[in-house]
């Protein structure tokens, strides 16, 4: 990993006191000698401030953390979705001046990462189904087995068969998160179209829809 270096400061500017006498908290992250500081929207009076420790006096303190840690030692902003829209949106700010990754962008890697996935297993099955045309459930688990895609059925607690799983490339999901075609219903529609024996999970048992 790139070494980082990497300060935060929270302080007040106590040369700019509004008409009630209290300042503007102000934050400061500096990466790798770059700066960028931002209002954090909060105002106090100058006495309630303890500057040594960057933070408010007493039990009534502002949560700063919530901002410092916001960032972490590798220049990434961490997730987001457990902070306030503020801090959300004054930490994403920094990020972007300083030409950080945000945690937005990291969503959108995964989503864009996932979506590849999810394209392989369903042209995996496709490719299963019109050229292998399973009969059964076991068949189709084999034939999906080779190109490397584990099935995981789901029977619920009436033992009736309620979707399907799919594990690869280390990625385990849901049948109709992957695409609707690859629903429980959708794929036991399909493997009894190629049957007229009724469908079976493996060795006899009959799947109850």
């Amino acid at each position: 990993m790139k070494n980082v270096s990497l300060a935060i400061l929270c302080y007040l500017r106590g040369n700019r006191l509004d008409k009630q006498g209290r300042a503007q908290l102000y934050f400061r992250i500096t990466v790798n000698g770059r700066r960028s500081e931002f209002s954090l929207g909060r105002k106090i009076t100058p006495e309630k401030w303890c500057s040594t420790r960057g933070r408010v006096k007493g039990t009534e303190g502002f949560p700063v953390h919530l901002y410092a840690n916001r960032i972490g030692f590798d220049g990434r902003a961490y997730k987001d979705s457990f902070i306030g829209k503020r801090s959300q949106l004054a930490a994403e700010k920094v990020a972007k001046e300083m030409g950080l990754t945000t945690a937005r962008e990291v969503r959108q890697e995964k989503l864009l990462g996932m979506k590849g996935i999810r394209n392989e297993i369903k042209q995996i099955h496709d490719t299963v189904m019109e050229k292998e045309r399973p009969k059964d459930f076991d068949s189709y688990f084999k034939s999906m087995q080779k190109y490397n895609v584990k099935v995981i059925p789901f029977i619920n607690k009436g033992n009736k068969l309620q979707g399907f799983r799919f594990e690869y490339k280390g990625h385990n999901l849901k049948g109709s998160a992957v695409h609707r075609s690859l629903s429980g219903g959708k794929i036991a529609l399909a493997i009894s179209n190629n049957s007229a024996k009724g469908l079976t999970i493996g060795e006899g048992q009959l799947a109850k829809l």
